[in-house]
């Protein structure tokens, strides 16, 4: 997407078979492959379109072990990525009154 226009330069989609089964808090390990196929045939086709940002339908370093989907397609591609989970996961003290509390005091 080009900036400030909003105008579209690339789109790529793929339809994939994922044989492995949903296992909670392994997303990476079944989800990152198709992506990452994805983002290296852009960088070998398009590389002037690389995007500079992803944003990963999954948790980043808001994850159990510091690594979710979004850091591990990150750390693979050498891309910065983003984790827009659906959920959040709670862990160690880390619910949804902790990150409200943080958001409002970030965002406030």
């Amino acid at each position: 997407m080009e900036f400030p226009s909003m105008k579209v330069l690339y789109e790529k989609r793929k339809s994939v078979r994922i044989d492995l089964p949903y296992i909670s808090g392994f997303l990476a390990f079944r989800e990152s492959p198709p992506l990452v196929q994805m983002i290296e045939e852009i960088r070998a086709d398009k590389p002037a379109l690389l995007p500079q940002i992803v944003l990963i339908d999954g948790n980043g370093i808001l994850h159990p072990r510091g690594c979710g989907v979004a850091s591990h397609i990150g750390v693979v591609t050498d891309i910065p990525t983003i984790g827009v989970a659906k959920n959040l996961i709670c862990f160690d003290g880390l619910n949804r009154d902790a990150v409200r509390s943080i958001a409002c005091f970030f965002f406030s």
